[in-house]
């Protein structure tokens, strides 16, 4: 019969908190672009052309924003960290944090 080893825990990393004011503006931007750039993108377009168009541009920009959030994630959050929730907040800091300053 084989021995059970006992199962251990990676510790996990907090998420960052911005410390400066340049840090939290970082943050701020990002946590805004990840969150309203497609409604953004759909009324720009509704401005211009009409609600059709809109629509789908609204649904381009949920797709393109998706993809840029997951890239985002995968390349700022640590290896052994991605399987948890992440809100669009908490990326931008481990973003800022990182990459930024």
């Amino acid at each position: 019969m084989a021995r059970m080893e006992p199962h251990t825990i990676d510790m996990i990393e907090p998420t960052p908190t911005p410390d400066t004011l340049t840090c939290k503006v970082y943050v701020w931007l990002i946590t805004l672009s990840l969150k309203s750039a497609a409604l953004l993108l759909a009324l720009l377009v509704w401005a211009r052309f009409d609600a059709v168009m809109a629509f789908f541009a609204l649904l381009l920009g949920y797709l393109i924003i998706g993809i840029v959030r997951a890239k985002l994630r995968a390349d700022a959050i640590p290896r052994h960290q991605l399987e948890h929730p992440y809100s669009d907040y908490a990326i931008a800091c481990w973003v800022a944090m990182r990459r930024l300053c």
